[in-house]
């Protein structure tokens, strides 16, 4: 996945794609996420930690695909 990223701009990365609010970085973001979750919680047994721990899924369900502020144009 990340090979069919590679040369991208920081621009092209984070260009959302009407009508969805996704991004291809969002989409990065949220396979790596979920691929650490499934290695240390499912597999391994370890606790849920940080950023998972404290997600409040109920008010945010696209948590997961939505960018750190840090990697946002706008900041």
């Amino acid at each position: 996945m990340l090979s069919k990223a590679e040369g991208l701009t920081h621009a092209q990365l984070v260009s959302k794609h009407p009508p969805s609010e996704l991004t291809l970085a969002g989409l990065l973001y949220h396979l790596a996420l979920v691929e650490e979750n499934w290695m240390e919680v499912r597999f391994s047994g370890l606790p849920d930690r940080e950023p998972w721990a404290s997600v409040d899924w109920d008010a945010d369900p696209n948590w997961e695909f939505a960018l750190p502020r840090a990697w946002s144009l706008n900041s």
